[in-house]
C-alpha cells in the first residue's frame, strides 16, 4: 500500500496541473464568448483546441473554418515561414459573426476609429489577441486565408510593427488563390484589368503608409496595386529581396520608399522592364 499512496502522491500534482491548464483554455473560450455576445448573441463556442478556439453561429461554420484554417496555417509555416514569419502565439481565435455589419460594429469598437472607415470590410485581424473576425454566411476560403496571413504576420512581427498597407493586404491577397504558389489567380484576374488599366505607379502606392488612407476613396486600385506589386516580387524577383525587405520594415519605420529602392532599385531600367513585362502578361500593360 505504501508504494501505491507514494505513486499518487506523485501523479496527484500532475493531475491537478493538467485540469488546471484545461480551465484555463475552457475559460478562455468563455471570455471570448462574453466579449463578442455584445454584437452576436448567436455566438458560442465549437472548437476549442490547445492551437485553435472557434466561436460561430452554427456547428458546420465553425468547423468548415477550423478545418481550412488548420490546413492553411500547416501549408503556410511549412513553405513561408521564413518570409511571412513565424508567429510567437500558437493558438488561434476564429470568431465568425453572423453578418458583416456585426464584424464592422466589433472593429470600429476595437479600433476607435470611424465606423465609414469600415464600410466595405469584410474581415477584421486582431493580431494582439490572435483573433480573426470574419462574416460566418459569407465565409470564403480566400477570405479565410487572407486573414490569417495578416494574423501569422501581425503576430510573428509583435505588438509595435506597422507593416506598410500595400505590403500587408498586397501579401494577403497573393495567398488566397493558392499558398503553394502565391500570386493572382485566375478570380482575381479580370477585377484587376478592370481597375488597374494603365500600369502600377509603385511611389504613390508606397507613399500610402495609413491604412484609412489606404482604404479610402481609392481602395479598390489600391488593393489591386498592393496585389500586382507583391505577385510581381513574388514571381519575378528573388523571394530573399522581399524577406529582406520584410526585416527591414520590422526593424525601422524610417523611409520605407528609401528602403523598398535600397533593395529592389525599383527605378532601375531593369526592375522597369520586367514590371512592364509582367504587367504585360497579365493584361494591363
Amino acid at each position: 500500500m505504501t508504494a501505491l499512496y507514494r505513486a499518487a502522491f506523485l501523479l496527484v500534482p500532475f493531475a491537478v496541473i493538467i485540469v488546471a491548464l484545461r480551465a484555463c483554455r475552457v475559460g478562455e473560450a468563455s471570455r471570448w464568448v462574453d466579449r463578442v455576445h455584445e454584437f452576436d448573441k448567436n455566438i458560442d463556442v465549437v472548437v476549442d483546441e490547445d492551437d485553435l478556439i472557434v466561436l460561430a453561429p452554427t456547428q458546420k461554420a465553425g468547423f468548415g473554418a477550423a478545418y481550412e484554417v488548420r490546413r492553411f496555417r500547416e501549408s503556410v509555416e511549412k513553405n513561408w515561414g521564413d518570409l511571412l514569419g513565424v508567429p510567437t502565439e500558437r493558438r488561434m481565435v476564429v470568431v465568425l459573426f453572423s453578418s458583416a455589419d456585426m464584424v464592422r460594429a466589433y472593429a470600429g469598437r476595437r479600433m476607435q476609429h470611424d465606423p465609414g472607415r469600415f464600410a466595405n470590410m469584410v474581415g477584421y485581424t486582431d493580431p494582439r489577441h490572435g483573433a480573426i473576425f470574419l462574416p460566418a454566411h459569407a465565409t470564403s476560403v480566400a477570405t479565410l486565408r487572407h486573414e490569417t496571413v495578416h494574423w501569422i504576420m501581425g503576430t510573428a512581427a509583435g505588438d509595435q510593427v506597422r507593416f506598410s498597407p500595400w505590403l500587408m493586404e498586397g501579401l494577403a491577397q497573393a495567398f488566397e488563390y493558392d499558398p503553394n504558389r502565391p500570386g493572382i489567380g485566375p478570380e482575381r484576374a479580370g477585377f484587376i484589368r478592370t481597375i488597374m488599366g494603365g500600369g502600377l505607379d509603385i511611389e504613390r502606392l508606397l507613399d500610402l503608409q495609413e491604412y484609412p488612407e489606404f482604404v479610402g476613396a481609392k481602395a479598390h486600385r489600391n488593393y489591386a496595386e498592393a496585389l500586382v506589386l507583391a505577385s510581381f516580387l513574388l514571381r519575378r524577383r528573388d523571394p530573399k529581396l522581399l524577406r529582406r525587405y520584410i526585416r527591414a520594415e520590422r526593424a525601422s519605420d524610417g523611409d520605407r520608399v528609401r528602403q523598398f529602392d535600397r533593395i529592389y532599385d525599383y527605378r532601375g531600367n531593369t526592375f522597369r522592364a520586367d514590371l512592364r513585362a509582367y504587367l504585360a502578361s497579365i493584361g494591363t500593360g
